[in-house]
């Protein structure tokens, strides 16, 4: 894939599917779920403060009469649970913090922990270059050991294949310089990745 409307075009084929949004009183949130549902990607359960979703959507212009709004003073613990209830195929951040929504996700009672590393895992495209970028971490794993490295590194080759449709793809790992030096502990590990 080379450009994200390819991306849209096999989510279109895919079908339609639920999305748990926490904390949905934001407007960049609020915009990016109606796009999804004038595309016909997704419905939405949108939970939190029903009258702040209410008046985020107004002041956004966005008419969410077609939305689910579930008035919730825990949002993040009912959309998870919609999720694990199998309301929802998969959990969006809101207005809400990333570590109170993980709260919420990594809770024994859920029972989605897998012993793996879970990351951000962004998909990206750019006019200076030819084709789809998939990005991790850049919003969960702060400082992450060689361990998680590997846990970030499957989980963004997962995303590439499966959602991109790139069977073998090509992994860089970032860092400060491009040589390793003993006195850079992120440059021992890319070698040991390499």
């Amino acid at each position: 894939m080379k450009k994200l409307q390819e991306l849209l075009d096999k989510a279109k084929g895919v079908g339609k599917k639920v999305v748990a949004v926490a904390a949905a009183d934001d407007d960049v949130v609020l915009r990016a779920v109606d796009m999804a549902k004038k595309e016909g990607i997704v419905d939405a359960l949108l939970f939190g403060d029903a009258k702040k979703i209410e008046v985020v959507a107004e002041k956004a212009g966005l008419n969410i009469k077609d939305f689910e709004i579930v008035d919730s003073k825990n949002p993040a613990d009912d959309a998870v649970k919609a999720f694990v209830d199998g309301r929802a195929h998969f959990v969006m951040k809101g207005n809400i913090k990333t570590g109170d929504l993980m709260k919420a996700v990594l809770k024994d009672e859920y029972n989605l922990k897998t012993g793996r590393t879970m990351s951000l895992v962004s998909i990206f495209e750019t006019p200076l270059y030819h084709k789809l970028l998939v990005v991790t971490d850049a919003g969960m794993t702060i400082a992450p050991d060689l361990e998680q490295k590997v846990h970030l590194i499957e989980n963004a080759v997962l995303v590439a294949r499966k959602a991109v449709g790139v069977e073998k793809p090509k992994v860089a790992i970032l860092g400060a310089i491009e040589v390793v030096n003993p006195k850079m502990e992120a440059t021992i590990h890319a070698a040991l990745l390499a």
